[in-house]
């Protein structure tokens, strides 16, 4: 089955109470986690059950990301227990993630067909709090449901065709993702104006931003970064810059290539101000 994130950012939609509703239906053959049990070395805390909760979900790492899909078109999974000869296993866990945080929650690209996005909407008359116990005695019924449906054939890689799930909030997710890095960028530089309003251009170099930000991102090499910048046709400065640099940790650094940005915050005159002054001032008769 393909991912299937339940977002909303209205508080009190449900998506967490689906979760324990699935919980109650499976018992301990649902699991919720995190980033920590997906980043880990052992799978054995998610390994044995057939549904995967990710709850609070706003994964942007790629190691983080590439490990869900992974998990989600999977046939066998590797089982690693600590004291214990790791052992495979089939694996047919469905995927589900829930996030308040709507169309941004996840890197999603263009050609990526193993997500399905939802917008769950708010409760109609306001939140019930014994939801969770009526949802709980509709199990036996809500199951009977399920079996009474007719058989419906496999319509692609994860059983859907592409179309059944192409939702307004996939498509939004998929245009927040495109290149995460390049706004990145812009968000940073945007910062830095703002804190810098007297300096008309800002000076970046790649390996700067990505020692500065993605120290610790392995898969977010300099390349990477120049890739992002290139592929929004950023074009490098053509000569040695010998201007002061965004988040440049060494003022000693010899002059090279940088990237220019104009800043939206600059408190200056524009040129078209600064002619204009100089033609008022030669008009003036004394």
């Amino acid at each position: 089955l393909p991912i299937l994130g339940l977002t909303s950012k209205e508080n009190k939609t449900g998506k967490s109470t689906f979760g324990r509703w699935l919980r109650a239906i499976y018992g301990y053959n649902t699991v919720t986690i995190g980033p920590k049990e997906l980043n880990s070395d052992f799978s054995a805390s998610y390994g044995k059950s057939n549904i995967v909760i990710i709850d609070e979900a706003n994964f942007q790492e790629k190691k983080t990301l590439e490990n869900i899909k992974s998990l989600a078109t999977a046939d066998t999974l590797l089982i690693n227990e600590k004291g214990i000869n790791n052992y495979d296993i089939e694996w047919f866990a469905k995927i589900l993630m829930f996030s308040n945080d709507e169309n941004d929650f996840v890197n999603i690209s263009k050609q990526e067909t193993r997500y399905w996005i939802r917008k769950v909407p708010t409760i109609p008359g306001g939140a019930n709090d014994e939801i969770h116990n009526i949802l709980r005695d509709e199990i036996p019924d809500f199951l009977a449901l399920l079996e009474s449906l007719p058989h419906v054939e496999s319509q692609g890689r994860t059983f859907f065709a592409d179309s059944d799930i192409q939702t307004e909030e996939l498509t939004k997710t998929k245009k927040n993702s495109e290149n995460r890095i390049y706004r990145e960028v812009l968000d940073r530089l945007s910062i830095e104006g703002e804190q810098n309003p007297k300096e008309h251009t800002l000076y970046f170099r790649a390996d700067e931003f990505r020692d500065r930000f993605y120290n610790n991102d392995k898969l977010t090499t300099i390349n990477v970064v120049r890739k992002s910048l290139r592929d929004e046709n950023w074009n490098m400065d053509k000569s040695p810059n010998l201007h002061a640099r965004c988040w440049s940790e060494n003022q000693s650094l010899k002059p090279s290539k940088s990237y220019s940005y104009l800043n939206p915050h600059w408190e200056g005159l524009t040129e078209d101000q600064l002619i204009q002054n100089k033609k008022e001032q030669d008009e003036v008769p004394f």
